[in-house]
């Protein structure tokens, strides 16, 4: 594989933030904390309970973009993958969602307290359950949620994030900054 550098941007930007600026395509996948990094229970005990609701795998888009500060200079990012999420019940009202993005092994845990059709996280990582992996596009990230929310139609899961990013691209150029991003899934068998 050949790779062929485009400068972009102005002058001004600087050489580590035009590689970053095409390297990087920020991938802020997905983070969380819970101290349970398996998920709870797969049943809630009750059947129909919001928990239950959420229940299942989902085959997942994510599209976000971050805003990186270190480099300096570097223009907003955008950027997609796909995950399975698997969400269990720990309750009948609260629930685990763990992602595995590409090979990597499922990560990310994020805990969340159900109110009919709709979550809101509980359990909001600040390290070590945040998601942690290499990425799509070869970066090696540490993605942690700050604020999520969820909401399930059917079998179609809607999961809203924002966060912090931190990581290094294949050129060994290493980044830090916030990201906003949505995945969206349908339950799989």
């Amino acid at each position: 594989m050949h790779l062929r550098t485009i400068v972009l941007g102005p002058p001004a930007v600087t050489r580590g933030a035009k590689c970053l600026t095409l390297l990087l395509l920020i991938a802020t996948a997905q983070c969380g904390g819970s101290s349970n990094p398996g998920g709870g229970s797969s049943t809630d005990g009750g059947g129909s309970s919001p928990a239950a609701t959420f229940v299942g795998k989902f085959q997942a888009t994510f599209s976000s973009t971050a805003t990186i500060v270190t480099p300096p200079n570097v223009p907003v990012q955008s950027y997609t993958d796909t995950a399975v999420i698997t969400v269990t019940a720990q309750d009948a009202q609260n629930i685990t969602m763990v992602w595995q993005v590409g090979t990597n092994p499922p990560s990310g845990t994020l805990t969340f307290a159900t109110s009919g059709n709709s979550a809101t996280a509980s359990g909001l990582a600040t390290g070590g359950a945040c998601f942690m992996g290499v990425l799509t596009n070869g970066n090696q990230q540490t993605t942690c949620a700050t604020m999520a929310t969820a909401q399930i139609d059917g079998d179609k899961l809607t999961q809203q994030q924002s966060g912090t990013v931190m990581g290094t691209t294949p050129q060994n150029v290493s980044y830090s900054g916030t990201y906003t991003g949505t995945w969206t899934g349908t339950r799989i068998p």
